[in-house]
């Protein structure tokens, strides 16, 4: 009889063996940064990147193309700034024949108003500005006879176009953001095929 009391206590008894998490809501999960970034269906999602683990972002929230935070070079020579003019610059006999090899490039003008935005004119000079040196400092610049692609899309094949009536189908150019989210283009450009013919661009 007392075997039966003690085995009927302990069924009585309340249990301790349950988790001390009982009752609690689950933690929500989170990414490599502790955030909870949960797409439709609520798994888990790391934030985009590009290919330098960076997350550039356009407004919209869309990545830019992976060659806005690789490597190119700045093309700043001041004879490079168009301007427009119906008298020769005596400076006209710039090259970009020269040139190891093709390359991305972004025209920059440290000082000069939108000097870090400058681009290459997207449409043709007035006849008059076509002769040597009427538009910077080289014999033949070109101007890109084509549409300029948007940040966030892939870079572009453009036809380029000399004042002296030769054309370049090869180039390309792609849209990319900086800090202030303002657009800049880089530009990839080969040698040109002769001297006095070189890269100009407008701020």
């Amino acid at each position: 009889m007392a075997r039966l009391v003690l085995v009927l206590a302990a069924l009585a008894a309340p249990s301790t063996a349950c988790s001390s998490s009982a009752g609690k809501e689950p933690e929500p999960p989170t990414n490599s940064t502790g955030e909870t970034p949960l797409q439709p269906g609520g798994s888990l999602q790391e934030p985009p990147t590009n290919s330098t683990g960076e997350t550039p972002l356009q407004p919209g929230g869309s990545l830019q193309d992976a060659q806005c935070s690789s490597s190119y070079t700045n093309l700043s020579d001041s004879w490079r700034v168009v301007n427009y003019t119906e008298s020769a610059t005596e400076d006209r006999n710039n090259c970009d024949n020269m040139w190891s090899g093709p390359g991305w490039f972004r025209f920059m003008f440290p000082g000069l108003a939108n000097g870090d935005y400058a681009r290459i004119p997207d449409k043709a000079p007035a006849m008059e500005y076509r002769g040597g040196g009427n538009t910077c400092g080289t014999y033949g610049t070109p101007w890109i006879w084509d549409s300029l692609p948007a940040v966030g899309e892939p870079p572009k094949d453009v036809l380029l176009r000399f004042s002296s009536g030769n054309a370049h189908d090869h180039p390309k150019v792609v849209a990319c953001l900086d800090h202030l989210d303002k657009t800049y283009f880089l530009y990839y450009l080969y040698p040109t095929t002769g001297c006095n013919y070189a890269y100009c661009a407008l701020v």
